[in-house]
């Protein structure tokens, strides 16, 4: 008679202790480009550590691909917002263009946003593009 108990109370701390800490939900993986309306990274790998992205990634060039890095943060959803994705990409070789990409997560495995490029021309150019993870 006294195991029953025993159980019961072994399950129920069970379930509270797992409910206490529950898995950040992460975005760390391989992205590839489904669409945009600019050059944007066509492929990217990020690693995510807490809420840091950072990551390398490839575009295409004029003529050759251009290598990227990516540095930026994650945001879960809560009540009042959804999954949120804030990225820089700097384009190694390209002649200091920038890009500046938030997006929202769709999915787990998509996300689209709009992206600001600066340093192609003088002016910031708006783009939009959409990745999912491979």
């Amino acid at each position: 008679m006294r195991l029953v108990p025993c159980v019961l109370v072994l399950g129920a701390l069970l379930a509270c202790s797992s409910s206490m800490s529950p898995e950040e939900p992460s975005v760390a993986g391989v992205w590839t480009l489904d669409a945009a309306s600019i050059v944007a990274p066509q492929t990217m790998n990020w690693s995510q550590h807490d809420d840091a992205i950072t990551g390398t990634g490839s575009a295409m060039g004029v003529d050759v691909p251009m290598p990227v890095d990516v540095s930026g943060t994650f945001s879960p959803g809560t009540a009042s917002s959804p999954p949120l994705v804030s990225l820089i990409f700097q384009f190694e070789n390209g002649g200091g263009i920038t890009g500046q990409f938030t997006g929202t997560l769709t999915r787990p495995n998509h996300v689209e946003g709009s992206v600001i490029f600066y340093g192609i021309t003088q002016t910031p150019q708006t783009a939009t593009a959409s990745y999912t993870r491979r």
